[in-house]
């Protein structure tokens, strides 16, 4: 059934410069580029964004490696499913702003970003629930390759 969507204008969507998150900091690119980001069903203006390149893809993955040997290497793995399901719950939350924003990026019909709603709960759920199983704890890196991500 079709479904009327109110032609509002999100406030992320006005055009400003959106900046990288990098070391926990809202940073602009280091070359200093941009790229429009334009919603493809009517060509209007939604962000400019700061377009990164491998001095920014150095720079995260450096505050990557300090993140990752910093306090979440020392995190128990319950605490680790408590941040990731606090995680799906503000997923959750703001889901139809965030399936909006997706529609407006990406030009899928609304009723297709909203009706994976399930599906992205029930991921973000899962991979909680993976921090303090057993076959997370056995291994040291990924799950073994025989292993199926699919929940």
């Amino acid at each position: 059934m079709p479904q009327t969507i109110e032609a509002v204008r999100h406030p992320y969507a006005n055009g400003e410069v959106k900046r990288m998150l990098i070391n926990g900091e809202w940073v602009r690119a280091a070359s200093g580029k941009t790229f429009e980001s334009r919603n493809p069903a009517t060509g209007d203006l939604l962000a400019t964004v700061a377009e990164g390149d491998k001095e920014d893809i150095d720079r995260a993955v450096a505050a990557a490696r300090v993140a990752f040997e910093g306090p979440w290497s020392k995190f128990k793995p319950y605490e680790r499913q408590a941040l990731l399901l606090k995680i799906a719950d503000l997923v959750e939350k703001h889901y139809d702003e965030l399936s909006l924003l997706d529609t407006l990026d990406m030009g899928a019909p609304v009723t297709r970003t909203r009706g994976t709603r399930q599906r992205v709960l029930g991921m973000l759920r899962w991979y909680a629930g993976m921090a303090t199983s057993i076959l997370a704890r056995r291994s040291k890196t990924h799950c073994p390759a025989s292993f199926s991500l699919t929940p």
